[in-house]
């Protein structure tokens, strides 16, 4: 009996000794977190952060509201005469809710469209997590009750992450990267799973250990021809849904902080991000994937007669405007802004000019 009783308490020494060493690590690591600016469980946002945070919280000019389902400018309904209105379908990239709204692509392109043509207004229809189709059914929610001028749609890597499961695995049918629906699918978790999932250990497990492993694998260094169709049909499928609510379609490439000029250069943390969105495409197969995509987005703008921002031109490849491989840093959301303001302006003039010389023939 007595050996049983001292057995028990050298198990639970055991596991008191665990337990106090994982305290000990998890609160290194959170104090590690903290300093380089991560929300942690114990010391929650640095102070930067928190002014951030709290200018977000604040600035209630823009979205999205119960009304205005947009991370824009807040605006009525009603057009006013001479306005013009571009949509932003995209995900993480143009939300970007790590950032204030206003220092987002979408709400920079409207300031410096209001500064060159005194009307404009964004409708940013971005959240993290949906991919085209989702972006397809937002527009067919709400595109007739808010007529946008042009739609202009920014995505990639949510794509070639969901066309890689399908098409490198080998299964089928539509799949959706919304963050929720993989929640709703796994179902409630307990209070204790949530509690450490919370932990910095668990972050650092999930984000390094199992990316290392990932990258262990014999990985995909491209997508399929399958995958290139795909991606032609939810090109097909945006077009066609924008010309139906009678505005106009604008294609953009997608843009990287590393390009294939740069494939022995890629730092190690970004190249190990990249196991977050696909654990099937090694680093060189994101980086063909991108290409080879954003080739189709040019032949679908050249066969469709859209028109096209070339967005990778101008920005990918210049690691200071990125944070990670595809999400932007305040310089690179005033990048594309610009690119983008750039090219609408030119458009939108060669329109014009082209308006006046029909008029002059009819006379």
């Amino acid at each position: 009996m007595a050996d049983g009783k001292q057995l028990k308490l050298a198990y639970l020494k055991i596991y008191f000794w665990i337990a106090c060493f994982l305290t000990i690590a998890e609160l290194g690591l959170e104090v590690r977190a903290h300093q380089r600016g991560w929300d942690t469980m114990i010391f929650g946002l640095p102070v930067s952060e928190q002014s951030i945070s709290r200018q977000k919280q604040s600035d209630s000019e823009y979205g999205p509201t119960a009304s205005f389902p947009f991370r824009s400018r807040v605006t009525p309904l009603e057009r006013k005469p001479g306005d013009h209105r571009y949509w932003v379908a995209s995900s993480s990239h143009a939300e970007d809710v790590y950032l204030p709204p206003s220092m987002t692509f979408p709400n920079i392109l409207e300031r410096l469209l209001m500064k060159e043509r005194g009307d404009a207004t964004m409708l940013n229809a971005s959240r993290a997590g949906i991919d085209i189709p989702e972006n397809v059914d937002d527009l067919k929610r709400w595109g007739e009750q808010w007529r946008p001028d042009y739609v202009i749609l920014y995505q990639l890597s949510l794509t070639i992450s969901s066309i890689a499961k399908r098409t490198v695995t080998g299964t089928r049918g539509r799949a959706s990267s919304s963050t929720n629906q993989v929640k709703n699918a796994e179902g409630p978790a307990s209070w204790v799973n949530r509690l450490v999932e919370k932990t910095t250990i668990y972050a650092n497990l999930k984000g390094q250990v199992s990316a290392r492993i990932g990258a262990s694998r014999v990985l995909a260094n491209n997508l399929s021809l399958q995958g290139e169709e795909e991606f032609t049909s939810m090109l097909q499928d945006f077009i066609d849904a924008t010309r139906m609510i009678g505005s106009v379609p604008v294609l953009t490439t997608f843009a990287t902080s590393h390009t294939r000029k740069q494939l022995a250069v890629i730092p190690n943390d970004i190249a190990l991000g990249l196991f977050k969105y696909s654990s099937l495409l090694s680093v060189e197969g994101w980086v063909t994937s991108v290409e080879r995509l954003n080739a189709v987005i040019r032949r679908i703008a050249d066969q469709e007669g859209v028109m096209l921002i070339d967005i990778e031109d101008a920005v990918a490849g210049r690691p200071e405007f990125f944070r990670d491989f595809v999400h932007f840093t305040p310089a690179g959301h005033e990048a594309v802004a610009r690119t983008m303001k750039d090219a609408l302006i030119k458009l939108e003039r060669e329109k014009s000019a082209l308006s006046a010389v029909q008029r002059r023939v009819v006379r």
